[in-house]
């Protein structure tokens, strides 16, 4: 089946792939990688397979410049986790596809419409629940490109204040919004690398705002990205996946969202102690991951009553509405293992090859 695609991608990609390609190409950096990607949610029927790999013969020079993909036949079962496709060619001929072939993913295989009415609600409750903080719309790589501008509204309708792509924030008025991927960070292999690279190339405009989870060095990398940058670092986005427990951290308690793996209440507190004891008090801290739930936001909040220090300044929320969230991680570079924490090659046998067009 042929799809009828956009003639151009860039307004339905996340600002941050946007800015990552934009540093990659002017530095010169263009490592080959491999891209796994895959279902949490599950088991399943993986379906939007075909049109990711449209997306990526329209888009990309991977064909060109012998990049290959491997994938689930359309229409297959998978588990949870298991690899549904991986790809492999240069970062910077697909880094900036990665929203859109996830998206079509997740939709197709979750099945069914969105309820804007719903994400409208949802996003009320966070807004709401989030006490004057604002709440960025992050979810574009949660559903089909397609309906990224009526979902973004839906988000703005309900009080979130800017939107990761371009499309999704001209309904604010606006452009899309965002810094670093953690693509960024492994293409260079160091955050605080990515991060100079970044404050090197982009506009000075942008808040210099660092996603510092990469390595499971939330805390080292964190204050040593803010003496790298100095007057140019604006803060820090914590986006701490669920395998892994944040630097200085303690195992799960009981209190739900208080310790334990991914982003907690324990991990932002100190993240603003460390910046603070490294004479950066005013850095602000964004929390990302999980924080479409609103009960996730409100533990939160009350945690910073009791603990009489403000935890974050803002959100980045893109689960307003279920779905069969579909991941995307680099776990090869240059040939050898090279992955976030956390998340490592999973090689699937099941795999066949697909002859790029």
């Amino acid at each position: 089946m042929k799809y009828d695609l956009p003639e151009k991608h860039e307004k339905y990609t996340d600002k941050y792939f946007l800015r990552s390609r934009e540093v990659l190409e002017k530095d010169g950096v263009n490592p080959w990688v491999k891209m796994q990607v895959f279902v949490r949610k599950g088991p399943g029927k993986i379906r939007g397979i075909e049109e990711a790999i449209q997306i990526l013969e329209k888009y990309s020079k991977l064909k060109e410049n012998r990049g290959k993909v491997y994938a689930l036949p359309e229409g297959s079962d998978y588990e949870p986790c298991e690899a549904v496709m991986t790809i492999e060619g240069n970062l910077q001929d697909f880094i900036e596809l990665e929203t859109m072939y996830l998206g079509v993913i997740t939709s197709k295989t979750t099945g069914g419409d969105i309820d804007l009415e719903q994400v409208e609600k949802n996003a009320r409750e966070v807004v709401e629940a989030a006490e004057g903080r604002p709440v960025l719309y992050f979810g574009a790589r949660h559903w089909h490109y397609s309906l990224d501008a009526k979902i973004a509204e839906a988000a703005y309708k309900g009080g979130c204040v800017a939107a990761s792509t371009d499309i999704g924030a001209e309904t604010f008025g606006q452009e899309g919004v965002g810094t670093i991927p953690h693509a960024l960070a492994l293409a260079y292999g160091g955050t605080v690398k990515a991060a100079k690279a970044f404050d090197k190339h982009i506009d000075k405009d942008i808040d210099r705002l660092i996603l510092i989870d990469t390595f499971n060095r939330e805390l080292t990398d964190a204050v040593e990205t803010a003496k790298a940058l100095g007057k140019n670092f604006s803060g820090v986005r914590i986006d701490t996946c669920k395998e892994n427990i944040g630097e200085g951290g303690t195992p799960d308690n009981g209190n739900t969202y208080e310790t334990g793996n991914g982003v907690t209440i324990e991990l932002a507190y100190n993240m603003r102690k460390a910046l603070d004891s490294a004479g950066f008090p005013d850095a602000k801290i964004v929390l990302s991951s999980g924080f479409g739930k609103v009960d996730k936001v409100k533990a939160f909040v009350e945690a910073e009553k009791k603990l009489g220090v403000k935890l974050f300044d803002a959100i980045g929320a893109g689960g307003l509405f279920n779905a069969h969230y579909a991941t995307a991680d680099i776990v090869e570079k240059d040939g050898k293992p090279f992955s976030k924490k956390g998340r490592k090659l999973n090689p699937n046998p099941r795999l066949e090859e697909v002859l790029l067009k």
